[in-house]
């Protein structure tokens, strides 16, 4: 019988995770609070969530959460430019360790959404991040989470064929693929959970 082939990669001296999933924490983990009372001081921004499924049809009900969308000036918040810049020391470190991801088109940051979610709430059902031919989906490339909550029981992310559930840990960002190959899903709390998901896209125009 041939060996099993290793699917987990230390990525540091404390634990193994499945490969093409890269987690590490930022500089400073107080950034989650200060995104999580942005959240809560902004309730004219808040929005339902809601998700396109394999026919670029929109959903509420499978997704049962509250979002804010980062985009436009939002940007520009302090929380948000330091997040990015967390984000960017995570995709760079990525990129050390699959180089070959580097040699891709050039990819974008795309606006991300902050997601909480009530006790009991989630995106409990099985689902990837790249789904259908429309756009902005179809030209996802990477996709992250940034954990703004320690939970010590649930509101981890689970992916199916890695059999590998996520921790929720606050200050802890995640890097992962965004095809069918990463299914994942929440797993459900009876704690309050928020993060902040996003994704690195093909960009539209690229010099030449």
């Amino acid at each position: 019988m041939p060996k099993k082939k290793n699917l987990y990669l230390m990525s540091d001296k404390k634990s193994a995770l499945p490969q093409f999933i890269h987690t590490q924490f930022v500089e400073d983990v107080s950034l989650a609070d200060e995104i999580i009372e942005f959240f809560h001081e902004h309730p004219y921004l808040h929005s339902k969530g809601r998700v396109l499924d394999t026919d670029g049809n929109c959903s509420h009900e499978v997704k049962k959460s509250t979002e804010i969308v980062i985009e436009d000036q939002l940007v520009c918040f302090p929380a948000f430019s330091e997040l990015n810049r967390q984000v960017q020391i995570v995709l760079d470190e990525y990129l050390k360790i699959y180089p070959q991801c580097d040699t891709l088109a050039k990819f974008v940051l795309v606006p991300y959404n902050i997601q909480y979610y009530k006790p009991g709430e989630g995106y409990l059902s099985w689902h990837y991040e790249r789904t259908c031919g429309i756009e902005p989906l179809s030209s996802r490339v990477l996709a992250f989470m940034f954990y703004c909550h320690t939970i010590e029981k649930g509101g981890g992310t689970e992916f199916l064929h890695q059999d590998f559930i996520n921790k929720s840990e606050k200050g802890k960002v995640s890097i992962f693929p965004v095809d069918w190959t990463f299914t994942h899903k929440g797993v459900p709390s009876q704690k309050e959970k928020m993060i902040v998901t996003g994704w690195w896209n093909f960009a539209q125009t690229q010099e030449k």
